[in-house]
């Protein structure tokens, strides 16, 4: 007669309990991996999200300075924030940005094309540098934790006609 509950060489059907404890950690641990890499794919979307943001808001100053002019005519600093609804659409995102303005050189003081007339009529020059940075509390501190930078720093010429009476 023979043994029905035992398999080949006299071992029973199934798996051991030190086998399934082995299989239920190992597919423990794949589930804790796929879940971590999904957290971090989230965070980089979230990242990639307010670094576009960030941008925006640089090139929207950009525009906006284009028509407001520098603070001074010599230059200057302008600071300020901007609220957009980024990844959360119940909270919208401070973008706080810092626009220093340097006056690169003056209507007169340089030529037009090829003549060599003095430039009366035309533009002052200005560089625009724009930093914006989000979830900091100032620019220096541009990383945060786990999030890796926060910060964006655009650079223009800028020409501004001021108002000639």
């Amino acid at each position: 007669m023979r043994n029905r509950g035992l398999g080949i060489r006299g071992r029973p059907y199934g798996l051991t309990l030190i086998e399934t404890m082995l299989a239920l950690i190992m597919l423990s641990l794949l589930i804790v991996g796929v879940l971590g890499l999904l957290g971090s794919l989230l965070v980089a979307s979230t990242k990639s999200t307010d670094m576009t943001a960030g941008t925006f808001v640089g090139q929207y100053l950009f525009e906006k300075a284009k028509v407001d002019g520098p603070p001074t005519p010599e230059g200057g600093i302008v600071e300020g924030t901007e609220q957009i609804l980024s990844h959360e659409e119940e909270r919208p995102v401070n973008f706080r940005y810092r626009m220093e303005w340097t006056l690169v050189a003056e209507r007169d003081s340089y030529f037009v094309h090829t003549t060599k007339a003095k430039n009366q009529f035309g533009a002052d020059l200005y560089h625009v540098e724009v930093q914006v940075w989000w979830m900091v509390e100032n620019p220096d501190d541009g990383r945060a934790e786990g999030g890796g930078r926060r910060t964006v720093t655009l650079e223009r010429l800028i020409s501004f006609s001021p108002d000639v009476e």
